[in-house]
């Protein structure tokens, strides 16, 4: 299993490839406390708030792996 989760894309240079790293990781940490907070939210109306937060944490993580 790879260290990181993506390779360089063609020409990035290192400094961008790190910061791009160090942004996956961070929204990856920013996703699984947004999963936590659904699995103990009680309220329906907030969980529905809390999944689409989720989904576009996804979609952004997605962005960055591309």
């Amino acid at each position: 299993e790879p260290l990181l989760p993506s390779r360089p894309h063609d020409g990035e240079d290192l400094a961008r490839y790190a910061q791009r790293m160090e942004e996956i990781m961070k929204k990856t940490d920013e996703l699984n406390m947004l999963e936590k907070h659904v699995r103990s939210e009680k309220q329906f109306n907030r969980k529905v708030e809390l999944n689409k937060k989720l989904k576009a944490k996804h979609t952004e993580i997605k962005s960055l792996l591309n």
